[in-house]
């Protein structure tokens, strides 16, 4: 599959189109924290930090939890 950016303007404009999301939280491999993963069927969508072209990586489950909430995501699946 291919990943690609999406900041999170993206992600709530793509939900209120009706567009729906397989949220995954992927533990870093280089430092301890995960990312948000949006695989919609067709790509993985990596969520991105604010105006910028790298991926947002959460130090805490709970604050990756909170962000997807605020967002208007329903569920992430972690792995571990």
């Amino acid at each position: 599959m291919i990943s690609k950016l999406i900041n999170v303007a993206g992600v709530k404009a793509a939900l209120e189109s009706g567009q729906t999301f397989k949220p995954s939280a992927i533990p870093s491999k280089e430092v301890p924290g995960y990312f948000l993963h949006l695989d919609d069927g067709e790509s993985t969508l990596v969520l991105s930090t604010w105006l910028s072209d790298t991926p947002r990586l959460f130090k805490k489950a709970d604050a990756l939890l909170k962000e997807a909430k605020t967002i208007g995501l329903s569920s992430v699946e972690f792995q571990l």
